[in-house]
């Protein structure tokens, strides 16, 4: 999960974008809000559909 948000972040400086919404379909919905949770100064909604946390 790490490398998927250290990517997540990778994009958003290679977009050049201080801030952004993230938006999260079932599984991409964990990795989204682990994101928002490790950079809360860079996320303004997190807007999820279908939540998977990943455990049963």
């Amino acid at each position: 999960m790490t490398q998927l948000i250290d990517d997540l972040e990778a994009v958003r400086v290679h977009l050049n974008m201080e801030r952004w919404l993230l938006h999260g379909v079932s599984w991409a919905s964990t990795p989204g809000l682990v994101y928002a949770l490790a950079h809360l100064d860079r996320v303004t909604e997190v807007v999820t559909l279908s939540v998977a946390t990943g455990h049963r």
